[in-house]
């Protein structure tokens, strides 16, 4: 049985078990949380191409879909750089190469934000209000810039609220299934039907297999 070195001492963690194992393969312990994402990701990326993983955080989604696409198919993208070298480690642990890496962050449009807060418990980071002292300048990307393979693409965002405007500009055509790990402790109802409404002038459709809590799937049914 192998481990994740998810923290590793590299990182502040608020969780300081956050230790996985994995046996054969297969993923026997993880925080709850990724629970959903890991069902989800077994049922949808056997039917891409490629899987782009925003918010990849310790790539445990990513390393379950690479088996199924090859890891050159993958395309992690993590904001925060303290977790590269976890998510690469994480990788050769399950015999996988390291997959591709970007260093961005997510939103409605690309550019450049200092606004991007980061925090102990990576998984907590996210773009923060006018409020938020000024950071570093990071690069942002929208969804609409991020590079595509040909054929169909798997996209699982969980970038901490930033969904709320990530689909303002639509969907490109090449991505045929969303996996969205919502947020309701940063927008309400209203931004979920924001969302759904976007998404849905975008040509997809709720789906239930591998919808479960805050965890939303998504599939185009129709072009946008």
């Amino acid at each position: 049985m192998q481990e994740y070195l998810a923290a590793g001492g590299q990182i502040d963690c608020d969780a300081p078990d956050l230790v996985f194992h994995v046996c054969n393969g297969v993923i026997v312990a993880f925080p709850a949380d990724l629970v959903g994402e890991a069902l989800a990701i077994r049922g949808h990326s056997s039917s891409v191409d490629h899987v782009i993983d925003i918010g990849s955080c310790l790539g445990v989604t990513a390393i379950l879909a690479a088996p199924q696409i090859g890891v050159g198919n993958v395309l992690c993208i993590e904001s925060d750089e303290r977790l590269h070298k976890v998510i690469e480690r994480n990788f050769q642990l399950n015999e996988l190469k390291p997959p591709r890496l970007l260093d961005c962050v997510i939103s409605h449009r690309s550019g450049k934000t200092n606004a991007f807060k980061t925090s102990g418990a990576p998984w907590s980071n996210h773009l923060s209000d006018l409020n938020h002292v000024p950071g570093p300048s990071r690069d942002v990307l929208s969804i609409q810039d991020l590079p595509y393979g040909s054929g169909a693409t798997l996209m699982v965002i969980d970038i901490e609220g930033a969904d709320l405007r990530a689909f303002e500009a639509g969907v490109p055509k090449g991505v045929t299934k969303i996996i969205l790990e919502t947020h309701p402790a940063r927008y309400d109802r209203r931004g979920f039907a924001k969302i759904f409404t976007e998404l849905s002038n975008a040509g997809f459709e709720y789906i239930s297999e591998g919808s479960r809590g805050e965890l939303v799937c998504f599939e185009r049914f129709s072009p946008s």
